[in-house]
């Protein structure tokens, strides 16, 4: 009979604790990447939301610059014509948003792009999140050639990864 009661109880405490925990916005990503000029930077990116938002329609949306507004959209998972045009066409996600990753591609890497980069999550319009620190990227000269016919490749460093709560 006690068995049962403890067992009981630590299964209402374990539910309550996966309640809890499943209630939280987290994010992973490093502290600073570094690219070479001309090539593309990554930066790696895994978030996770409150699990009743699981099935609902999300929109990722990426930020370049200490000011998070429209004119510094580097990517619009929804609408494309959102993004600052000095980003239009070089930004992508490299994983799905489903689930929960948010990793940030940018092609052609220019001087101008250095700087924080912040990921917002927004479900449906009611539910968002906007996750800090923020990833600072950082571009350095671009040595010898890396890129060699038929061949692409991407120079990433990644620096001081953490996880945030």
């Amino acid at each position: 009979m006690w068995d049962r009661k403890m067992m009981g109880k630590s299964y209402l405490f374990l539910s309550l604790l996966q309640a809890a925990v499943s209630m939280e916005w987290t994010i992973n990503t490093p502290s600073e990447v570094t690219a070479q000029r001309g090539l593309c930077a990554r930066i790696p990116c895994q978030y996770s939301y409150p699990s009743r938002l699981s099935e609902i329609t999300r929109v990722g949306i990426w930020y370049h610059g200490e000011n998070w507004n429209s004119q510094s959209i580097v990517f619009h998972s929804r609408v494309h014509s959102n993004e600052s045009p000095r980003f239009h066409h070089r930004t992508r996600l490299s994983g799905d948003l489903r689930d929960g990753n948010c990793s940030l591609v940018i092609d052609s890497i220019t001087q101008e792009d250095e700087g924080p980069y912040h990921f917002r999550i927004e479900f449906n319009n009611k539910d968002s999140y906007s996750f800090v620190p923020v990833t600072r990227l950082r571009v350095s000269e671009a040595r010898e050639p890396l890129v060699r016919e038929g061949a692409a490749t991407c120079a990433v460093s990644i620096l001081k990864s953490a996880t945030f709560h």
